[in-house]
């Protein structure tokens, strides 16, 4: 499993950035919700505080527009 812990820390590029995955991330989606590493590294990606706050944002005027 530390295998595919640390193999899934870098994930590909997806427009241009390189898709990273914080370790607790990974254990928490790997371990405690038992997601297949290949969807994990497919579909997930972390995000910092300034990131989410811009999707965020993308979102809320999306919806109330």
């Amino acid at each position: 499993m530390t295998n595919i812990i640390q193999s899934l820390s870098v994930q590909p590029k997806f427009n241009g950035k390189v898709n990273r995955l914080y370790k607790k991330h990974v254990e928490e989606l790997l371990i405690r919700r038992a997601l297949n590493p290949d969807w994990v590294k497919a579909n997930c990606r972390s995000v910092n505080i300034a990131e989410a706050t811009e999707v965020l944002r993308h979102l809320i005027f999306y919806f109330v527009d």
